[in-house]
């Protein structure tokens, strides 16, 4: 069996994938770990990684000690096997950071943390291109830590405590094509980011360094999309997001980041995975982008389908888009049942322009294969 949870992290994302690995203990994968706060809950500062990614895993932590069958049972520490930052804006990367920054004790450690270990990192980085600068010291205390900033600080406090980044991968960067191994009986599929991708945030990469070396750090945290909120993404940052598909125990599960649908469609057709007009069927996807219409295309829903469809958000952004949802749920005039899952409990989508006999609307975190909908 293979478990997803969608974890409450606001606007951002946290999804932690479990199974049962060959070496006779369960694997953990997360994946991303939302922004540093959000007021979401009741105007109070909620903090993803410490208020819910933590004491989640210390119940993991609680479960695999009372299960004889685990390998790794009432060990000091949990192994979180693998940690992916799919890209580098805050709503995705900041819990990550803090968390490797509290364990390399560059940083407070946060509450909960001293239970961790992670021993494997995926994250994109350009930061030879940076060595020899002193982020605190070029960014003088800005209130907004640019998002690339983010990434180089994340590189080097994994470099402290031993955490191999992009084990194996062709010049350290994670890509499209790549099945990296040390995952079974699990195989994960790199969709995105392509060669073309991955050139366009280096030269993203090569233009901060320039702006630190000089001291022109003027910049705000990487927000491209906001100024272009319902055209197609262009945002560099975004378009470099790590696509996985993840395969185990007979389930497909399609964790997307905020790439758009139309390169992850590309991706699918370039690797062969999909055929022509055939759909491509997962048992789950985590709906690009948080449902922005900047991201989700008719074309894509109709290209990839899915049995459940998890949207985290919580309305930042305007995020999910109504447009979005809307046509997913319009994939139930085909006769298709499925579940639309969003991560904020509050969230009330209520289907106004598609009949839908057979749609059912989830929320919370769904695990899988269990499915909870209402």
């Amino acid at each position: 069996m293979i478990t997803f949870e969608a974890i409450d992290a606001g606007h951002g994302d946290a999804l932690l994938v479990r199974y049962m690995g060959d070496m006779g203990f369960e694997r953990i994968i997360l994946i991303d770990a939302g922004p540093s706060s959000t007021g979401k809950h009741n105007g109070k500062k909620y903090d993803p990684l410490t208020t819910a990614i933590l004491p989640r895993l210390a119940e993991l932590k609680a479960s695999r000690d009372e299960n004889p069958d685990d390998g790794k049972a009432r060990e000091d520490l949990l192994t979180v096997d693998l940690v992916v930052c799919t890209h580098v804006h805050d709503d995705h990367i900041l819990g990550v950071t803090s968390l490797f920054g509290g364990l390399s004790e560059v940083t407070e450690l946060p509450t909960g943390a001293e239970i961790i270990t992670a021993p494997r990192l995926w994250h994109n980085s350009f930061s030879k291109l940076v060595e020899g600068v002193d982020i605190d010291e070029a960014t003088q205390g800005e209130a907004e830590v640019l998002a690339i900033g983010d990434g180089i600080n994340l590189t080097a406090y994994a470099g402290k405590i031993g955490t191999v980044v992009n084990k194996g991968a062709p010049g350290s960067l994670i890509a499209a094509g790549q099945q990296p191994t040390g995952f079974g009986p699990a195989v994960i599929t790199i969709l995105n980011p392509g060669n073309d991708e991955l050139d366009e945030l280096k030269h993203d990469w090569e233009n901060y360094a320039r702006k630190l070396t000089s001291g022109d750090v003027q910049v705000q945290a990487a927000a491209t999309l906001e100024a272009e909120q319902f055209k197609e993404d262009t945002s560099v940052l975004n378009l470099s997001s790590i696509v996985m598909l993840i395969e185990a125990f007979g389930r497909k599960i399609l964790l997307t980041g905020d790439q758009r649908g139309d390169y992850v469609l590309r991706s699918l057709v370039a690797l062969g995975l999909k055929e022509g007009d055939t759909p491509f069927h997962v048992d789950l996807l985590k709906v690009p982008h948080h449902g922005s219409k900047a991201n989700v295309q008719r074309r894509f829903i109709a290209g990839v389908t899915a049995d459940i469809y998890v949207f985290s958000a919580n309305g930042k952004d305007q995020n999910p888009d109504p447009e979005v949802l809307e046509i997913v749920a319009a994939e139930a005039r085909k006769g298709r049942k499925f579940t639309m899952a969003f991560t904020n409990e509050t969230m009330n989508y209520v289907r106004s322009m598609v009949s839908c006999p057979h749609l059912s609307a989830g929320r919370r975190s769904p695990h899988w294969p269990t499915r909870s909908a209402i």
